[in-house]
């Protein structure tokens, strides 16, 4: 008996939707702790700033903290940045010529 190959249902787009938007907001956080390019600047003073550059496909996050409400944008800082030690710098839109835009806990 075989079985005859149907497309896909109704639960199963539900499915790869509620995925999709679930995973990709929850995986912003560890991509900015450790996926995301680290450069170090020192300054005259002998101190230095670590600066965080996140991932360009993370652009819709980085929009969101520029131009979310507040709170949504104080939450996507903090979480993009818990031990506030280091700057970190979210792309806003998917172009390089896109403004990045600083994360911070006031943003």
């Amino acid at each position: 008996m075989t079985v005859a190959r149907t497309k896909p249902g109704v639960a199963f787009w539900a499915t790869v939707v509620a995925v999709v938007v679930l995973v990709y907001p929850i995986s912003f956080g560890p991509a900015c702790w450790w996926f995301a390019r680290t450069d170090v600047f020192r300054h005259k003073d002998a101190t230095q700033t670590i600066v965080v550059n996140v991932p360009r496909f993370y652009w819709p996050v980085g929009w969101m903290a520029r131009h979310g409400p507040k709170p949504i944008r104080r939450f996507i800082c903090w979480y993009a940045n818990p031990g506030r030690s280091r700057q970190v710098i979210a792309p806003t839109g998917w172009s390089q010529q896109s403004d990045d835009w600083i994360l911070n806990e006031f943003g």
